[in-house]
């Protein structure tokens, strides 16, 4: 069994909107560590590097979806078609996914606008996905997860495998 990716992005950087630098060292959070001939502990720079999502649930993550994620970071980090993996609750990467658009804005005008192709109310459609998802959200996170949002950054993913 592959080893947990770590999953914990708050120091990953964008540089020169190239190439990927993280002060505690990249490989550990790569989607490419599996495969990587030239990884190791202390690499800080790359470009070979694949940035990782985790997902809590994996309900409806096998065509087009979207993700919503906490603040504005992501917006930086990803770009149209890129590829990205895609990590479960333990953090194992379970496939990859292509990123086919990145938005980001005030949280409730993103549930308004994205929350119906988000890949839990693909898999459960709901009458009013916005205040579904919200409420998804807030279940899974805790109360206070939303209230500190200044919004959410949402990506759309094409799966890949």
């Amino acid at each position: 069994m592959n080893k947990p990716i770590n999953s914990n992005l708050r120091h990953l950087k964008v540089v020169d909107a190239e190439f990927y630098r993280m002060k505690t060292g990249l490989c550990a959070a790569c989607g490419n560590c599996y495969d990587c001939s030239i990884q190791g502990e202390s690499i800080q720079v790359c470009t070979d590097y694949q940035p990782v999502i985790p997902f809590k649930k994996l309900d409806g993550l096998e065509a087009r979806f979207n993700t919503f994620r906490l603040g504005f970071a992501w917006s930086t980090r990803v770009k149209p078609g890129q590829s990205i993996g895609l990590l479960n609750r333990e953090g194992v990467k379970f496939g990859e996914a292509v990123v086919e658009a990145v938005h980001r804005g005030d949280k409730d005008e993103m549930l308004s606008d994205h929350a119906a192709f988000n890949h839990l109310m693909i898999a459960n459609p709901h009458e009013k996905p916005a205040q579904e998802l919200k409420r998804l959200i807030r279940n899974m996170y805790g109360p206070n997860y939303l209230a500190n949002a200044d919004g959410f950054t949402v990506i759309y993913l094409n799966r890949a495998s």
